[in-house]
């Protein structure tokens, strides 16, 4: 399984889920201000799971300070599918959930991730397909997923700051005060 890992909560738990089912990770650098703290989370995550990290560095995606990143799980699914018969991979897992008032983005919901797996599947000629196994559960419920697992949250990384330190105020921001300061930025 090639794992999509942004160094976020939520591709972590996906990680300490898999990472002994003979997957690899992939982190993708898009040009998002805060790619070098994801790098950095994406490369602890790997090393604490003893998983090999693939990193990939895509230029002149979205234009600099683009709010907006339309279809950008579709751009990386497609990269891992790309991929993932080169790493001996038949499957290409992403984070993607619910969140509290329902899919966050039109590109991480159910019907999303099922358009993804028939093109995967059609694509590659049967070779490769998508896997989301959080899609239809809530944010809390990964979460809680991942304190059952153990997952080390202090190596992740999910403001939208370019870092060093959290700004406090983007989203994922304000989910990590919702949820519970245990749980590291």
């Amino acid at each position: 399984m090639l794992i999509m890992l942004s160094g976020g909560r939520d591709s972590a738990v996906l990680l300490a889920e898999y990472a002994k089912c003979g997957s690899v990770a992939l982190f993708v650098n898009y040009g998002q201000r805060n790619s070098t703290p994801e790098g950095i989370a994406a490369y602890e995550l790997a090393k604490h799971y003893e998983i090999t990290l693939h990193t990939v560095r895509l230029q002149g995606l979205y234009p600099t300070g683009a709010k907006d990143k339309p279809f950008r799980n579709g751009v990386l699914l497609s990269i891992g599918v790309a991929m993932a018969p080169g790493l001996g991979q038949d499957r290409v897992a992403y984070g993607g959930h619910k969140g509290a008032l329902g899919w966050s983005s039109y590109d991480n919901s159910g019907l999303f991730s099922e358009a993804m797996h028939a093109a995967a599947l059609r694509g590659t000629g049967g070779q490769v397909s998508i896997f989301a196994p959080f899609i239809y559960q809530s944010k809390a419920e990964v979460l809680q997923r991942g304190e059952k697992l153990g997952v080390p949250w202090s190596y992740t990384w999910s403001c939208y700051g370019p870092g060093p330190e959290p700004c406090g105020e983007c989203k994922p921001c304000k989910e990590v005060k919702e949820f519970g300061s245990k749980r590291s930025i």
